[in-house]
């Protein structure tokens, strides 16, 4: 269960805008998670509403991210820190997320049901920062990345509920040089399961590697059944192994 508790608010109208402060404490599953937002919004009646907030969250756990079958959280926290700005039509997100102890599983079933595949992700500690825009039913990260000790990863990210019952997504990443081996602990092999990763990867040990793009684009539908021949030309991926 989650729960709100010790909730503060606080207000400072203006001629022009209004300074508001908040604090609270979201409690799931044992866990306490303290929340701030600090910013400002313009008064009624000085114009359009606009506001501009700055969000902090400490230790949120990573397993409040619905599980699906085959993409779960088993552990790990992360701390978000990001800036709101927004009027009527849309609202700009500046964020960045320290994740510590990540612990997610990726899976795959065949369509027979017969063979099952699972790799768990586990890193030590790795850094998310996006920017983009919420605006009517599309969430838009044109900027993101995702960064640790020993890999960066950039690329961009969208969410598009014109369907709101069956989401449209893209992902796309590309990455700096890495380890071989480090390109082979990325890549989610039970889903892309191609010639590369069942008969190369198997049989190389040192190099660098780069990834050029991945690929993840189509229906929530589409992409919760990867295992479907039909639904193949979601995932892609490309790289150079030197």
């Amino acid at each position: 269960a989650t729960s709100l508790s010790k909730i503060n608010i606080w207000t400072t109208p203006g001629n022009h805008d209004t300074i508001v402060k908040l604090s609270a404490d979201i409690e799931y599953h044992g866990s306490v998670i303290p929340v701030t937002a600090s910013g400002t919004a313009t008064s009624p009646f000085a114009g359009p509403l606009s506001y501009e907030f700055e969000v902090e969250a400490a230790a949120v756990p990573l397993t409040m991210i619905p599980a699906w079958q085959d993409f779960f959280f088993s552990g790990g926290t992360a701390d978000f820190s990001g800036k709101l700005m927004g009027n009527r039509q849309e609202i700009k997100v500046d964020a960045t997320v320290e994740i510590d102890k990540l612990d997610m599983t990726v899976g795959w079933t065949s369509e027979d049901k017969r063979v099952r595949q699972e790799k768990p992700y586990r890193l030590e500690r790795c850094t998310l920062a996006v920017s983009g825009y919420l605006q009517g039913k599309k969430i838009d990260f044109p900027t993101l990345s995702l960064q640790s000790d020993d890999f960066r990863l950039l690329g961009s990210f969208i969410v598009d509920f014109a369907d709101p019952a069956n989401p449209f997504i893209d992902l796309r990443l590309r990455s700096d040089e890495m380890k071989l081996a480090t390109l082979k602990m990325l890549l989610p092999d039970p889903l892309i399961n191609d010639w590369t990763t069942q008969t190369i990867f198997p049989r190389l040990e040192n190099g660098t590697a780069r990834m050029i793009d991945f690929i993840l684009a189509g229906t929530l539908n589409e992409i919760a059944r990867l295992n479907k021949r039909e639904n193949a030309h979601c995932l892609s991926w490309s790289g150079i192994l030197r």
